[in-house]
């Protein structure tokens, strides 16, 4: 969401990946120009507090051992490809757990947590959500508070964590809200939102469903306003309120054509 969150989300990343339980790479992601070109004071945890939470990495013995055999470099024949698979898989779903104690533990060391594999914001007593990933959350979370204060109940539900997803944290999360807003900035054409499709997959089994409405908004960077969420949760509070139908996609802030 902003630069403190990705500096201390790349030193976690070391940890995550290193885990025993886990040892698959990591990439952290952030908004090109929004947050890689904006200054913006940080605070850097002391080395050695950081070399506490990090220490030197045990490297797994790349030896050849007869009694222990090992595939070494990136190649895997035909005939070993679902077995690698397959461990792949029980790796990212290890990482589940690893990341959530890896954010406490950080957490306890420098007083910020980031909530694992997703942060809500104000979701407590939310009958509506809107989703969302990276610093727009933040101008989301603007729009929820004035909104508020207008008597509506909106919550953010920002996705930290894509791989691996967190589908049952948000089918949680998510279990009490009529409608839901997910705002993607990416279009995958012919479909959709990318995160509108993992959404949708993730709820698919919750007995009574939300409606889900795809915001496709701020592509190529361009800006969404905190007025832009206003507007798009006033349109689904009245689309329930006065029972019209909701548009499965929706697009923000788009020119003339």
């Amino acid at each position: 969401e902003d630069n403190q969150e990705v500096l201390d989300t790349v030193i976690q990343a070391f940890k995550i990946a290193e885990d025993d339980r886990v040892l698959l790479p990591v990439m952290v992601g952030l908004d090109a120009f929004i947050l890689s070109h904006t200054a913006t004071p940080i605070d850097i945890p002391e080395q050695e507090d950081i070399d506490r939470f990090l220490p030197p990495r045990k490297p797994l013995p790349f030896i050849l051992d007869v009694n222990n055999p090992l595939t070494h470099s990136n190649m895997t024949y035909p005939d070993q490809t679902m077995e690698f698979r397959y461990r792949l898989q029980k790796a990212m779903e290890r990482a589940r757990r690893v990341i959530v104690e890896v954010d406490e533990e950080y957490g306890k060391l420098t007083g910020r947590r980031y909530g694992g594999l997703l942060d809500c914001y104000k979701c407590e007593d939310a009958d509506l959500g809107v989703i969302v990933m990276g610093s727009s959350a933040g101008d989301a979370k603007e729009a929820v508070d004035k909104l508020r204060d207008e008597g509506y109940k909106p919550g953010v539900v920002r996705i930290r964590v894509f791989r691996p997803f967190p589908k049952e944290e948000l089918k949680e999360v998510c279990r009490k809200f009529k409608v839901i807003a997910v705002i993607d900035r990416d279009l995958s054409p012919g479909l959709g939102g990318i995160l509108y499709a993992e959404t949708l997959t993730s709820l698919y089994d919750l007995r009574n469903r939300p409606i889900v409405q795809n915001c496709i908004a701020g592509l190529g960077g361009r800006d969404i306003r905190v007025e832009d969420f206003k507007l798009v949760i006033k349109e689904l509070y009245r689309g329930i309120e006065e029972n019209i139908e909701i548009p499965p996609i929706k697009w923000i802030g788009i020119g003339d054509l």
